[in-house]
């Protein structure tokens, strides 16, 4: 069971999957914009808070870790090695569906998705372009069919064994980038309630998105 697309969204299917790269595409440019020639807002933060900058670096991660686990179930999918999409329980069905609409806030971000505490403004940059063209590299490679039939486990939350469609994965880094986008713009103002990096001493930080 797909989750239903919300009203004005590209529905999350094969068919749509150049509408839905398009909308990534406009989400990481509303991530990126404000901060191409702000060098203050990009490194300012609050204490404990994340900066602007670490928000970008921060999606160019999550961006990189979704393309990985998708070329490798692509890469099964031509073997003839990726199974059925497994089962979807009630409560992952509407998980699916709130990530897909609007990313919540007070998710935990892996660690592989930890930002630098200086991003490179041009290396964050270069991390948002790579990541949205192998998602798009991917799907031209791939026919209306075989979008549909891919799927990976959700790689940012392994231990809860939940899985995302081709589509679904793309629209989660949609929801995702705009959630990190209204943050960025928060910390360049210096609005102490962006996200929070929790950084605890002796432990390498893990953020709440």
């Amino acid at each position: 069971m797909h989750a239903p697309p919300r009203p004005g969204h590209p529905k999350l299917d094969g068919a749509h999957f150049p509408a839905l790269l398009d909308d990534l595409d406009a989400a990481l440019r509303e991530l990126a914009a404000p901060f191409e020639r702000d060098d203050a807002g990009w490194a300012r933060a609050a204490p404990g808070r994340w900066s602007a900058g670490q928000h970008v670096e921060h999606i160019g991660h999550v961006l990189a870790i979704g393309a990985t686990a998708l070329e490798s179930a692509a890469d099964q999918l031509f073997r003839g090695d990726l199974g059925k999409r497994p089962w979807r329980d009630p409560i992952q069905v509407l998980f699916v569906r709130a990530v897909t609409r609007k990313f919540p806030r007070g998710a935990r971000s892996p660690r592989a998705a930890l930002p630098q505490g200086a991003p490179d403004r041009a290396r964050a940059f270069a991390l948002l372009a790579q990541g949205s063209l192998r998602h798009r590299a991917l799907g031209e490679r791939l026919t209306v069919e075989q979008r549909d039939r891919l799927w990976i486990w959700n790689p940012y939350a392994p231990a809860l064994r939940w899985h995302y469609t081709f589509a679904e994965e793309v629209r989660v880094q949609t929801t995702h980038a705009r959630h990190h986008a209204q943050s960025a713009v928060q910390a360049a103002a210096g609005d102490s309630t962006a996200t929070a990096d929790a950084h605890a001493a002796g432990r390498t930080p893990r953020p709440v998105d």
